[in-house]
């Protein structure tokens, strides 16, 4: 792993003193000047974006989810199906408006089209799957679908087809032409995966979805096959590197987590760790660590091959919200629903620096979103508004 330190100041909690871990071995010193992820994007500067809602919303910010691709950022909201800004200035390349009530729910990003779901209907169980061309805005499609996630897998659109069938639809992405349907498991949650080019979906059953099922969906015909099944109460991190890890826990939904199971979506083989330090919060996929979250700030880390806790510490940021991580740069990047910014080191989970609030919270927001890379940049959102920061001289520009 590169350099993984910036110097002494920013390896503090603001205090001058820096705050103990617990667990895991004595931490390795880190070195005295970090990687860059990548470069800044040409003329980049520290910037905000507040996007006016354009239906007449006047008193809210319209920015409601946003996803990085390459140098540009893809985002929904508030009066508006989807909009393109450019990561160097912040300034909108496009925005396609949206003149009814509600604002768009998911979006994804592929090397030619941005799909949206949403605005949803009145009873909130149907809405629109809308694709867009990526450079251009201009619409490409849009069909009536179930109010659910889709996402981009090879050259088509999975999505949840209709609430009460409870199928699976493939459609061409440039077209919106139909490829083939597949009923879910009656009764069955499912959560759409992709890896590589290969849809799957990741399906709950039973009473507080204690049996879960992991079926590869053919790309071509999407014909289900079950790769595994695993009992219990599970929560996914997603599947990286061929590889999906299910948290599972010994009760509902705020228990502790007591082991991770891990299954490779190719073979089916499962390989179950205990965790004996029962982590608690929102676990996500970090290469090949998993992190909880809690809402009161405290961050954990913990060695999915073999049950370890690698470190834990007290941010003293609350409603945190998912990391993201860069190697290069030694850094767990973290951010609040106020769009306070916090750095952590990867290794230690030394809190390296962190960046003011965007403001006190007024959309409701429950937890901060995922930071975002642009480049060498950080993009996070809070309160509707966007702010580009970089890493290594995080407070530049305040």
């Amino acid at each position: 792993m590169a350099g993984l330190g910036v110097g002494a100041a920013l390896l503090t909690d603001g205090s001058g003193k820096e705050p103990a871990a617990s667990g895991g071995p004595p931490a390795p010193p880190a070195t005295s000047v970090p990687s860059r992820e990548a470069a800044l994007p040409a003329g980049w500067k520290p910037w905000k974006l507040t996007l006016p809602s354009s239906n007449g919303n006047a008193s809210f910010a319209a920015v409601e989810g946003c996803r990085a691709h390459g140098l540009a950022l893809y985002c929904h909201g508030d009066g508006f199906t989807a909009a393109r800004l450019d990561a160097a200035s912040g300034k909108v390349v496009w925005r396609v408006p949206y003149t009814g009530v509600g604002s768009p729910g998911t979006i994804d990003v592929r090397s030619g089209q941005v799909l949206v779901v949403g605005p949803a209907s009145g009873d909130g169980l149907r809405a629109d799957l809308i694709v867009l061309e990526r450079e251009s805005g201009k619409l490409l499609w849009t069909k009536r679908v179930a109010n659910r996630a889709a996402l981009f897998f090879g050259g088509a659109v999975l999505s949840h087809d209709d609430f009460y069938a409870g199928s699976l639809v493939a459609r061409d992405a440039a077209t919106g032409d139909r490829l083939w349907s597949t009923p879910v498991p009656e009764g069955a949650d499912c959560e759409l995966l992709v890896s590589g080019d290969v849809p799957y979906a990741l399906c709950s059953v039973g009473p507080d979805g204690r049996r879960t099922t992991l079926l590869r969906l053919d790309p071509e015909k999407g014909t289900p096959q079950q790769v595994a099944e695993v009992k219990g109460v599970t929560h996914s991190t997603g599947i990286v590197g061929g590889v999906l890890r299910l948290l599972m826990t010994a009760g509902g939904p705020e228990a502790a987590y007591t082991s991770v199971v891990e299954v490779d979506v190719r073979t089916g083989a499962k390989r179950t760790v205990k965790l004996p330090s029962r982590p608690e919060g929102r676990p996500s996929a970090v290469g090949r660590h998993v992190v909880f979250v809690q809402e009161t700030g405290r961050v954990t880390m913990i060695d999915p091959g073999t049950g370890d806790q690698v470190w834990s510490r007290e941010t003293g940021v609350d409603l945190l919200g998912p990391p993201t991580a860069s190697t290069r740069e030694g850094a767990l990047y973290l951010s609040s629903y106020t769009g306070r910014l916090v750095a952590l080191d990867l290794r230690t989970g030394r809190k390296r620096w962190q960046t003011a609030a965007m403001g006190t919270s007024t959309s409701g927001m429950q937890q901060g979103v995922v930071p975002m890379r642009t480049g060498g940049a950080i993009v996070t959102l809070a309160n509707g508004s966007l702010r580009s920061v970089d890493p290594l001289r995080p407070h530049a520009g305040e």
